[in-house]
């Protein structure tokens, strides 16, 4: 069986600053970055000057399309088919619906199983590269420590001047237009006690009202990453941003840190 020199689990902003030719991404979803579509800090403000030109130049895409404002946050459904277009040109393999079901070592390299729409698919890999909040991580049995989990609730206005509404005990972040925000709830319990406290919590809150999609719940990892001898987790949903984590995926790849 052909041997592919990296494996990089999520069709994330950080594996596309890392992705090349001789990289397989594979995801268990069919969203390329959607790990800030509704990420605990998905609607953080960028940072100015990301450290490598190929930031840089995505950058400078988001700030032509008019996705991106200063001082304003991303916005994030239309960063995604950008990233798109840079694995596109990557010429890295991808397997989107690809859900990985095991993961593990085989003397000096890793032997993966995804079950796809296909069916089964196995591949080896000389290293993996974990850019999600864990799916790796948990398949070789590592730890992958505390994860802030969240359920976002999205809301709309008829008002698009109304300023955003105050809940307790929740984080509120602007939307993509005028009108719609997040408000972002930590849970530790069930996710359906979760649900109904979320419910009560937005039941009034006019102009606000909630969408007809309510319910987002989102892992935030509270470490930046684990190295273990050709396994690297490096998850894109710990920085701030899409650019940010981007940037960090372009150093990656320019350090030679894997």
């Amino acid at each position: 069986m052909k041997m592919t020199e990296t494996l990089i689990l999520g069709a994330s902003a950080l594996a596309a600053g890392y992705a090349d030719g001789s990289c397989v991404v594979a995801d268990g979803g069919i969203l390329i970055g959607g790990e800030f579509a509704n990420a605990l800090h998905g609607f953080g403000t960028p940072p100015s000057q990301p450290r490598s030109e190929k930031a840089r130049a995505f950058y400078r895409t988001l700030e032509t399309r008019g996705l991106l404002t200063s001082g304003l946050p991303v916005h994030l459904p239309g960063v995604q088919p950008v990233l798109a277009k840079i694995y596109k040109e990557s010429g890295a393999r991808m397997l989107l619906s690809a859900r990985l079901t095991e993961l593990s070592r085989v003397k000096e390299h890793f032997r993966a199983v995804f079950f796809t729409t296909a069916g089964f698919l196995t591949l080896n890999a000389a290293r993996v590269l974990d850019t999600t909040s864990g799916v790796g991580m948990r398949a070789l049995g590592y730890d992958v420590g505390a994860c802030t989990r969240t359920l976002a609730c999205l809301l709309l206005s008829a008002d698009p001047a109304a300023p955003l509404p105050v809940i307790k005990g929740a984080e509120v972040n602007s939307g993509l237009y005028p009108g719609l925000c997040a408000a972002h709830f930590p849970f530790t319990g069930s996710l359906t006690d979760a649900q109904e406290a979320v419910d009560a919590a937005v039941a009034n809150l006019s102009p606000w009202r909630r969408a007809a999609v309510a319910h987002l719940p989102d892992v935030t990892p509270a470490r930046a990453g684990f190295d273990a001898g050709g396994f690297l987790w490096r998850p894109s949903a710990y920085y701030n941003d899409p650019i940010s984590a981007f940037d960090a995926g372009t150093a990656l790849r320019e350090g030679g840190m894997f």
